[in-house]
This record gives structure tokens, C-alpha cells and sequence, in this order.
């Protein structure tokens, strides 16, 4: 029995289709530090599958193409590029270097609808030992 994905990336965008394959897009922002890491996750898969999207397409490459060249299942990679299912630490360091792209990080301000506290340093030590 298949399990569902942990979060559908493409599902925090106003238009899920554009997932992927469209530069500029709108995200549904999160109201909680989760809901700003899995948005966190999301865009930056985004990114990264578009660089991989403009690269098949100016080498006329598919995705099974890809796919076979990289030894991995067709709709696994199909599922990952159009967000229909998280892409794993090692298909986003993969798509990095295919893309000659480096990795990104958000802060929690583009990310949340209304402020969320966050810790900060310098945290207060705890009195007691």
C-alpha cells in the first residue's frame, strides 16, 4: 500500500499547475513555523524544477530521458519536478548541480501571513543546572 507524501508542494501555490514550470508565482502563506518550513521546502523545489524544466527544454530532453541518465524511476522524477510529491535532500543537491543553480533558504517574514514568534539568540540560559 502506497502512502501519501508528507505535503503536496504544488498545493501551496495559488495555481498549482504553474508549479515548476512558470518563473514567477503566487504561494498561499503559512500561518505557523511548520506551515513556513514546508513553504520553505516547497519554493525551493520550485526553483530548482524550474531550472530543470528550462533545461530540458533547450536540450530537448523529456523526463525519462532524465530519468534513465539518472537511474532513477520515470514518475518518481515525474511526481518530484511537478511537485506532486516533496523531492528528497539528495534529488535537490542532484538538481543543483544539473542546473549549475546553488541552494536556497527563506526567512519566516516572506513566508507567513502574520508575524510568528521565533526564537532568537541570545536565548536566555535556563537558571538551574
Amino acid at each position: 500500500m502506497a502512502f501519501p507524501p508528507a505535503f503536496v508542494p504544488r498545493e501551496l501555490l495559488e495555481v498549482p499547475g504553474y508549479f515548476g514550470v512558470q518563473r514567477d508565482v503566487t504561494w498561499r502563506l503559512a500561518d505557523d513555523v511548520a506551515g513556513a518550513i514546508r513553504l520553505a521546502r516547497a519554493r525551493e523545489q520550485h526553483v530548482l524544477a524550474y531550472a530543470v524544466h528550462l533545461l530540458r527544454l533547450r536540450y530537448d530532453n523529456s523526463i525519462p530521458d532524465m530519468a534513465d541518465r539518472l537511474g532513477q524511476r520515470r514518475e518518481g522524477l515525474w511526481r518530484k519536478l511537478t511537485e506532486r510529491q516533496p523531492a528528497q535532500e539528495e534529488d535537490l543537491i542532484l538538481w543543483c548541480w544539473l542546473a549549475g543553480e546553488s541552494r536556497r533558504s527563506y526567512q519566516p517574514d516572506g513566508l507567513v501571513s502574520e508575524p510568528i514568534a521565533m526564537p532568537r539568540f541570545l536565548m536566555l540560559r535556563r537558571q538551574e543546572r
